[in-house]
């Protein structure tokens, strides 16, 4: 910002002037009026600031003319009272901030006027917040203001006998028509038109010829002249609106056009709002915007994503069946609903098809020629010996399996060897089954025990009983 000194002594000899009279001094500092007169360093003299009178009142002279127009600073002359020369002191301070002025306006509003029209006012709501207003003469919402055609509405204040022409946004200018005379706003007929406008309505032009007077409706207006009836123009053609706005009857004649929702435009030409071109229709940044109609739109996520399509949220293939990879295999995401399968150490294949590496195909894994190799997968096997050998698997011996547990018989079983770890297994007297389990016989339940049919038989034992 940047001060001119001369404003500054001069806003500082009215403060000192006023300081003066609340103190009730009669004397103005020599000070102030030598820093007065050495305001002015460019040459223009400026005239000092007149003393206190003895009586307490103080007198404001007037800046001379080279001050006030150096300075900028209003004077009002013959000021007499303390308020004003507050006054004037902050006129001056007020005009040297003035430089600053768009330095302090909202961010907003000083870049682009805000996103308002050109033809509209920004002003701050605070918190960064705007709101725009279409300036006298333009109407609309303020981001988009048209300029108002005063003729059509109420025919500009015009008389009914009068032209309207538009000057201006919101201005116009009447002027009487041929056979009229006055200052447009008011017209009144001459000759035969003179009297009662010649017999013609009042929405009519009287033309006067000779002694004859000749009516015509006035536009907007239709009928024979004497009798002329206001026209709805939104009747005919919807006023000349586009199909997609709303016409609004503002007078005789006359009519407004708005567009209607969905649409932009002048309402005479009215398109229709492409919404996905607006923030994407409000869709995710990973969806499909796609239009519907006048302002209307959906959204879809795009492939690899899920969600409402106004929220999109990456889907992680990995999560859903193991992203088709084998059981044996690593799935790894590459992007948004893809990903790669790699068959795990030990296995082959192609990732979705892995087939574990079989260990015992090359010399039985290892194991003895009597013991069994299973692959583990991953290249890996165990060996275990066969039946009827022990061993570690890689080494097996033979097993007499009647040496361990009676050979997997009954305890009332008898187990005899048939070669490396097989045997055999026979019941013993009194009890019955396949040896490795024997059941001891209840020989009642066998022709009665042989006992009489009148006699009671009871078991003593495995195959025995009594009859009694």
């Amino acid at each position: 910002m940047t001060i001119d000194l001369r404003v500054f002594v001069v806003a500082l000899s009215l403060a000192a002037t006023a300081c003066t009279t609340l103190l009730g001094l009669t004397d103005v500092p020599d000070s102030t009026a030598a820093a007065t007169a050495g305001a002015d360093q460019d040459g223009q003299a400026s005239a000092p600031l007149d003393a206190a009178t003895t009586d307490g009142e103080r007198h404001s002279a007037p800046l001379d003319a080279a001050a006030t127009d150096g300075a900028g600073l209003p004077h009002e002359a013959g000021s007499t009272d303390l308020a004003g020369n507050d006054a004037s002191i902050e006129s001056s301070v007020a005009s040297v901030s003035s430089d600053d002025s768009d330095a302090s306006a909202p961010a907003s509003c000083a870049t682009a006027n805000g996103g308002c029209d050109p033809n509209a006012t920004c002003a701050s709501t605070g918190d960064s917040g705007i709101t725009c207003t279409c300036n006298t003469g333009y109407s609309g919402t303020g981001t988009v203001c048209a300029a108002i055609d005063s003729c059509n509405i109420d025919h500009g204040g015009c008389d009914p006998n009068a032209t309207c022409t538009s000057t201006d946004a919101g201005k116009n200018s009447c002027t009487c028509s041929t056979g009229y005379t006055g200052n447009g706003t008011t017209c009144t007929g001459v000759g035969a038109c003179a009297v009662n406008n010649g017999g013609c309505a009042a929405t009519a032009q009287c033309t006067s010829t000779g002694t004859l007077a000749a009516c015509t409706c006035n536009t907007g207006y239709t009928g024979s002249g004497v009798v002329c009836m206001p026209v709805d123009s939104c009747s005919t053609a919807n006023g000349g609106c586009d199909s997609h706005a709303s016409c609004t009857s503002t007078g005789a004649g006359t009519n407004t056009c708005a567009c209607n929702a969905g649409y932009s435009g002048n309402g005479k030409t009215c398109t229709a709002i492409d919404s996905c071109s607006v923030n994407s229709g409000g869709c995710d940044p990973n969806a499909k915007c796609t239009s519907t109609g006048a302002d209307t739109n959906t959204c879809a996520c795009n492939t690899g994503y899920s969600g409402s399509g106004t929220v999109c949220t990456a889907i992680d293939s990995c999560n859903v069946s193991h992203g088709g990879c084998d059981p044996n295999a690593t799935c790894a995401s590459t992007g948004p609903g893809k990903n790669s399968c790699t068959c795990a150490t030990g296995y082959t294949g192609t990732g979705t098809v892995c087939t574990g590496i079989n260990g015992c195909a090359t010399n039985n894994g290892g194991c003895a020629t009597t013991a069994k190799c299973t692959s583990t997968g991953a290249d890996t096997v165990t060996c275990a010996c066969n039946t009827g050998y022990s061993g570690t698997g890689t080494t097996c011996a033979p097993v007499n399996s009647c040496l361990t547990g009676n050979g997997g018989c009954d305890l009332h079983a008898t187990c005899a060897s048939t070669g490396p770890g097989t045997n055999s297994c026979s019941c013993t007297t009194g009890y019955s089954g396949s040896g490795q389990s024997c059941t001891a016989v209840d020989s009642c339940n066998v022709n009665g025990g042989g006992c009489d049919a009148n006699a009671v038989c009871t078991s003593t034992g495995p195959g025995t009983n009594t009859c009694a």
